[in-house]
């Protein structure tokens, strides 16, 4: 709906633009039968619970994104009869993660603009399975900086558990929570997102 009245999502703040999806859909199916490379940006909690319908559903030779990369898909692929395991080891399904998240961002308005807050240069990249050939790794690190812009770079860890031991997300977030809710007393509410 707010796509449709404002032309596609409008997005402010360090980077000026206005994009429009080319499909949007609620049925996974549909929307990852023909993908070459999935992108996943959410909480590392629903990373389990969201990984496999990915897996399921995707073509064979996938890549298959998810940021932050801290969520332990990588740990799902290593469990025999799980749709992720299947994937990578019947269908040549590659999973990759990343740190830290490449865009810091705010909804304005839902489906009609955001606001950039930060955009992150370095971008960390694992892959599972971990020993993927050189091309493969130049494709994924091409591709994340195509999504941050011509003055971002990306690199490869050899592992995720470089990925699962950054510290990013602990040294921002919990200091972030204490300064806005330091002076929370219980019964408060607030009008709007802090």
């Amino acid at each position: 709906e707010g796509m449709e009245r404002n032309g596609g999502v409008q997005v402010t703040g360090v980077v000026e633009m206005k994009g429009t999806p080319a499909d949007v859909t609620k049925d996974p199916e549909q929307g990852l039968a023909d993908a070459d490379v999935i992108l996943m940006a959410l909480p590392s909690f629903a990373v389990n619970d969201l990984l496999p319908i990915a897996c399921s559903h995707c073509k064979d030779g996938a890549l298959i994104g998810y940021m932050p990369g801290q969520g332990g898909g990588d740990w799902a692929a290593s469990v025999p009869d799980s749709p992720v395991y299947d994937a990578i080891h019947q269908r040549e399904v590659v999973l990759f993660g990343t740190i830290p998240m490449p865009f810091n961002c705010r909804i304005e308005e839902f489906g009609a603009r955001v606001n950039l807050l930060a955009l992150k240069p370095t971008l960390h990249l694992a892959t599972y399975p971990a020993d993927i050939d050189a091309g493969l790794s130049r494709l994924l690190c091409r591709v994340s900086e195509f999504v941050l812009g011509d003055k971002a770079t990306a690199d490869m860890y050899r592992s995720f558990i470089s990925i699962h031991l950054s510290t990013g997300n602990a040294n921002v977030h919990l200091p972030r929570l204490y300064a806005l809710f330091k002076d929370f007393e219980k019964g408060m509410s607030f009008d709007e997102n802090p």
